[in-house]
């Protein structure tokens, strides 16, 4: 698919799915003048079952929607560090029309799952050398439920791998329980 929108696409309402088109770029250029990426990257965006492009390919990275019609999509990032250096990505969330309703802040972001996923923050704490990775249930408005205790989660992981909610934690949403 190209990224040119058609004017009208009669099956946006329909399932999307994520895909990738290659452009052409040199970007991100480090404070030593590294060029950190140079000639072609993917970005991604949303068809519909027709090819429509629903949401125009800009994202590093794209899941497909769940069905709380939420998309984790990751947002590079320049890595700069002394020991090290490149790219890597923040993760967030969008809605259908491609509007961030989570903003990308997290090292990783499960599928929402009844209004909840997991998300996992890097957070500097004033007695530790390292930044601590923390876990929080949040909803899809971005709000933080609680500490998730799931050890360091990775992408991909869903919300039945925490031991938390294996435990019997539960949060009441929508007039759902979730546990």
């Amino acid at each position: 698919p190209t990224a040119s929108a058609p004017a009208v696409c009669p099956d946006a309402d329909g399932p999307l799915f994520p895909f990738a088109q290659e452009l052409k770029e040199d970007r991100f250029n480090s404070k030593c003048g590294k060029k950190l990426m140079e000639g072609t990257r993917n970005a991604w965006g949303y068809i519909s079952l027709s090819g429509c492009v629903v949401i125009e390919p800009r994202f590093g990275k794209a899941e497909p929607f769940s069905t709380d019609d939420l998309a984790v999509v990751g947002v590079e990032k320049i890595i700069e560090e002394e020991e090290r250096w490149g790219v890597g990505f923040n993760y967030g969330a969008i809605n259908r029309q491609g509007e961030l309703v989570i903003e990308p802040r997290y090292l990783a972001l499960s599928d929402f799952e009844s209004g909840v996923a997991i998300g996992v923050l890097s957070e500097q704490t004033p007695d530790s050398m390292f930044p601590k990775k923390t876990g929080y249930f949040l909803t899809s408005e971005g709000e933080h439920l609680g500490d998730a205790n799931c050890g360091m989660m990775m992408r991909g992981a869903s919300l039945h791998d925490c031991d938390s909610l294996n435990e019997g934690l539960s949060f009441q949403k929508s007039e759902q329980t979730i546990a």
